[in-house]
């Protein structure tokens, strides 16, 4: 799907074997995109939103509970003010999620697993679990002033959870680091917290209903 004019809602569709799940352009041309309920399977990338200047705040981005996986580059790559919530990243060959304007991106209950790169690229969010990346689970080295972790769980990232340079100057709350999060891993459910599990406040749902 391309999205170039007008405020647009996607709601309810799987959106698969494309460019892009969904492309949208920067400018006010398109001051607002909601993606709602959708699933963005097996294109190059899930969600690609092209660089704009981070200071444009005219289109304004909001993924919500929807599932990006399986995208043969990044799942998610924002250029301008966006929100993503209650949504599953998994299994994409580049990055989880990426952002190219670090402090104009908010993120709430998401589940980052299994990506090839980085979980996260550059973010502000509460509720993120991001487990078995291929790279860091948060790679913030430019802007990590501008990075902050709420109440987030990482867990089993390949290169280390935080990079290394950007680790002394992320602000962490509430961070859980080296416990497993119990993740469910069966199909309907996979990347919801299971019973038991440390990161109980974390994590998606969604599929629009509680656990």
């Amino acid at each position: 799907v391309g999205v170039f004019k007008g405020d647009v809602t996607i709601k309810n569709l799987t959106l698969e074997n494309g460019f892009a799940g969904v492309a949208a352009a920067p400018g006010g041309v398109v001051r607002s995109t909601l993606i709602e309920n959708c699933k963005l399977i097996g294109n190059n990338f899930g969600f690609m939103h092209f660089k704009t200047n981070a200071s444009n705040t005219d289109h304004r981005l909001r993924l919500s509970h929807c599932i990006v996986s399986d995208n043969g580059a990044n799942g998610a790559t924002f250029g301008s003010p966006w929100i993503m919530d209650n949504c599953l990243v998994a299994d994409n060959a580049g990055h989880g999620i990426y952002s190219y304007s670090p402090g104009f991106g908010y993120m709430l209950n998401l589940t980052v697993i299994g990506n090839g790169a980085d979980g996260l690229m550059f973010y502000d969010g509460g509720g993120i679990v991001v487990a078995g990346n291929g790279e860091y689970g948060v790679y913030g080295e430019k802007y990590a002033d501008r990075v902050e972790l709420n109440r987030s769980c990482l867990y089993g990232n390949a290169s280390g959870d935080v990079t290394q340079k950007s680790s002394g100057k992320v602000k962490q709350n509430d961070l859980i680091t080296g416990e497993d999060p119990l993740l469910d891993e069966t199909s309907a459910l996979r990347g919801h917290i299971g019973k038991g599990s440390p990161c109980a406040q974390a994590g998606c749902v969604y599929e629009n209903r509680p656990l």
